[in-house]
């Protein structure tokens, strides 16, 4: 069986980097992974847009 790998980021990376790392890849979602590499959440396109549009208005 095939598998597809994860595409995961550190929970300490500056979200223009996730960012980056997602345009690059052209993924929509990143799984975000602790310092012992456990899921913590996911990041996804909308968050960033959230985070972009919260940035703009400050």
């Amino acid at each position: 069986a095939m598998s597809t790998p994860v595409f995961t980021v550190d929970e300490n990376d500056p979200i223009n980097e996730v960012a980056a790392k997602m345009a690059n890849t052209k993924l929509g979602s990143a799984l975000v992974v602790d310092s012992e590499n456990m899921v913590s959440g996911i990041f996804t396109v909308t968050d960033g847009l959230r985070a972009l549009s919260q940035a703009w208005d400050d």
